[in-house]
């Protein structure tokens, strides 16, 4: 006597559950492409802490606001006591083909260092604008841009290529 095939579907239901999967795999390679080359955040971790820059869009039009958010995770269950010892809690440069462009550098000291208190698992984000001039205050041109965004204290770096373009 023939053995009963433990998967009792019918043909609709195999095939049903074919396209599901293949919608699946579509969809995770799409996402991972979309990722690799078409980035607006960027991650490291230290010492239990992520910290992320992220940018309203890889591409972003002309006159248009950069938005900069910089979030600091704390990735473990013991609380964590973060020092910035400056005016912000995060800096930035902006460059165009090695060329510096722009700098947010809020350097001076302050008498009370700043603490960010994360607690278990917890997270803040800080923002800054920046609105596509250079140190002259002159509007730059269309082209590939990066930004760097830093913290001496807490020895963060984060770098992330954009694009200006002239429009939609």
């Amino acid at each position: 006597e023939g053995k009963k095939m433990a998967l009792n579907l019918k043909k609709g239901q195999i095939i049903t559950i074919l396209d599901v999967l293949l919608i699946a795999f579509v969809m995770f390679f799409a996402k991972s492409y979309l990722n690799k080359y078409n980035k607006n955040s960027t991650s490291v971790t230290k010492d239990g802490v992520k910290y992320t820059l992220v940018i309203n869009n890889q591409k972003i039009v002309k006159d248009e606001l950069m938005n900069i958010r910089f979030k600091i995770e704390n990735k473990k269950k013991d609380k964590k006591i973060l020092e910035i010892k400056k005016a912000v809690p995060f800096n930035y440069i902006i460059e165009k083909d090695g060329k510096f462009i722009y700098k947010r550098d809020l350097e001076e000291r302050i008498t009370n260092p700043k603490k960010i208190f994360l607690g278990k698992y917890g997270k803040t984000e800080f923002g800054s604008e920046w609105y596509g001039d250079n140190v002259q205050n002159e509007k730059i041109i269309p082209g590939n841009y990066r930004i760097i965004a830093y913290n001496t204290d807490l020895n963060v770096e984060l770098i992330l290529n954009f694009e200006i373009v002239e429009d939609k």
